[in-house]
């Protein structure tokens, strides 16, 4: 074989999932394909089987638990094709839950296969991969139910963007200690080992990507985790809705991902969707759905959604631009939860950029909305917001532009570190006159198509900006953080149908603020967008897709 061949490697691949992923990387994939076994007979045999149906795999003898075994691995890949194009980590094990096995040696076997040996391939193996190689890691949708049944702390832990291999490392083995000792529960572990292991797994690969991105950007390696679905397998059993074949599409998707895909990475997927570690999914409590129209049955019909995905919420209530509808919520939230944990501001309106309204009305029905419902919402309840609690007020990038087209005199207002709330609303109040009386353009507003909603979104941004300043200075030891974020352009009723993000993906950023760990000393008082913080006041880079929003 020469270096200059391509290969794609599967893991666990005599039987089952990777049986099936292998046959159709055979039938798809522009190369070799390796696979793997810890058991050279059954190997041996599932290559002939392939062989039969006109198929040209390679075996490769490997057992994930033997360090030495994945080293024989690699050096055969470094040798015979100079590394790697495509891994596949399939293998893995589980006990049957009537197994009687004391359940201390099922946490300690499951675990040194599905995750130690994982991380050891990903170790020997990773180094190996080439330039716009594809990694997957098979996890399992326990791994989401199994991080929900743990305990708030350990959620956090997990969760984090800034969890390091070391750490994950030494929460998998305080499972596997916990459960000699019989402490697991108290510590806050739920009775799934496996469902454990593959929330290692998980973690796993975002630790992996994100290392990529740091040390191999321009290489462009896609590495994510995956969930086969419930599939007709030894370890499964006959029951499963799924066939093998079926059970190999996600994998087999991510595994060839196009040469110029910049995505999905990092991520855990299934049915080839991007599964969020989403507030519903992951949020260790109750939570709160709120909708202004009650009279058209959105709010319950969005709750009986989520209910049929298997999530639990509440609903209530809230049109905020009714003060007395944000008061009735309060009271609510008091009553039932003695305070908040996490707000979400994310309710807003916008006019089409063509809709014939005259500006003066739109003005005034966007800030009622976007920036005064707003101001009433943080009013009434960030007095409510718990230690170490959260709060999203989501913003758009408009509120950039918006910035940029006023007068330099309006600009320095909008920068100032000092500015208050009052002077802030006089500010928005104003531009509200200004546009009535038609000098709003003189006055050093944007003159812009959507005028309106850029304005309300700049005046969400700054109020970001004050609430943060104001928390900090008076409850600085609950460790509260606050800050606005643009989701980017997401295709919604509001975005429209050319925007280039799904609302999942749109969700990303404020989720991810929303779930700051309980020790994160920041952002706090930021403008966040893809995650990142982005100065306000400081000169901007617009993104390539903005330039087609603003002369839509």
């Amino acid at each position: 074989m020469s270096a200059a061949s391509r290969v794609a490697l599967v893991t666990g691949a005599n039987k089952g999932i990777g049986f099936a992923i292998a046959r159709e990387l055979c039938r798809q994939f522009s190369g070799d394909v390796v696979l793997t076994a810890r058991d050279e007979a059954r190997g041996r045999a599932a290559v002939q089987q392939l062989q039969a149906e006109g198929l040209s795999p390679r075996f490769h003898l490997l057992d994930i638990d033997d360090l030495q075994s994945i080293r024989a691995l690699r050096d055969f890949l470094r040798k015979e094709y100079g590394g790697l194009d495509v891994l596949v980590n399939n293998a893995g094990i589980a006990f049957k839950t009537n197994d009687p096995t004391p359940f201390h040696i099922q946490a300690e076997v499951t675990m040194k296969t599905n995750f130690f040996g994982t991380r050891d391939v990903c170790t020997e193996l990773l180094p190996l991969m080439k330039p716009q190689g594809r990694v997957v890691n098979v996890s399992s949708v326990v791994s989401v139910r199994a991080l929900k049944s743990c305990s708030p702390e350990l959620q956090q832990k997990f969760r984090s963007e800034a969890i390091t291999e070391e750490e994950l490392v030494g929460l998998m083995n305080k499972f596997v200690e916990d459960t000699k000792k019989g402490v697991h529960r108290n510590e806050g572990w739920p009775d799934n080992a496996y469902g454990v292991t593959k929330i290692g797994v998980t973690v796993l690969s975002r630790i992996h990507a994100r290392k990529l991105s740091e040390q191999r950007r321009d290489d462009k390696i896609l590495l994510n985790a995956c969930c086969p679905g419930w599939v007709r397998t030894d370890m499964a059993g006959p029951r499963a809705p799924k066939s093998p074949e079926e059970g190999a599409e996600t994998p087999v998707y991510l595994a060839l991902l196009p040469s110029d895909a910049e995505g999905p990475h990092g991520e855990f997927l299934m049915e080839k969707k991007v599964e969020q570690w989403d507030l519903c999914r992951n949020f260790p409590g109750d939570m709160v759905l709120t909708v202004r129209d009650q009279t058209r049955g959105r709010g319950r019909a969005a709750r009986q959604h989520l209910k049929a995905e298997g999530l639990s919420l509440h609903f209530h209530l809230l049109a905020i631009d009714n003060l007395q509808s944000i008061r009735t919520l309060r009271d609510f939230l008091w009553e039932e939860f003695g305070g908040l944990d996490v707000l979400v501001n994310n309710a807003g309106i916008t006019f089409k950029s063509d809709d014939p309204t005259p500006l003066h009305i739109q003005a005034e029905v966007t800030l009622k909305t976007n920036f005064f419902g707003t101001r009433d919402i943080c009013t009434e309840l960030l007095p409510l917001v718990k230690p170490q609690g959260r709060v999203v007020n989501v913003s758009s990038i408009m509120s950039f532009l918006a910035l940029k087209q006023c007068s330099p005199e309006l600009q320095q207002k909008f920068t100032s570190e000092t500015i208050t709330e009052e002077e802030l609303g006089m500010l928005m109040n104003k531009f509200l006159e200004d546009v009535k009386n038609g000098v709003h353009k003189k006055e050093g507003w944007p003159d812009i198509k959507i005028a309106a909603y850029s304005v309300s979104k700049m005046g969400v941004t700054v109020l970001s900006r004050i609430h943060a300043r104001k928390l900090s200075e008076q409850r600085r030891d609950d460790k509260i953080l606050l800050n606005a974020c643009c989701p980017g352009w997401v295709r919604t009723d509001m975005g429209g149908p050319k925007g280039i993000k799904s609302p999942e993906e749109g969700a990303e950023t404020p989720v991810y603020l929303a779930l700051l760990p309980s020790d994160a000393e920041g952002p706090h008082g930021e403008f966040v967008m893809e995650k990142k913080v982005e100065q306000w006041g400081l000169p901007f880079q617009f993104p390539s897709w903005f330039l087609t929003i603003i002369s839509s």
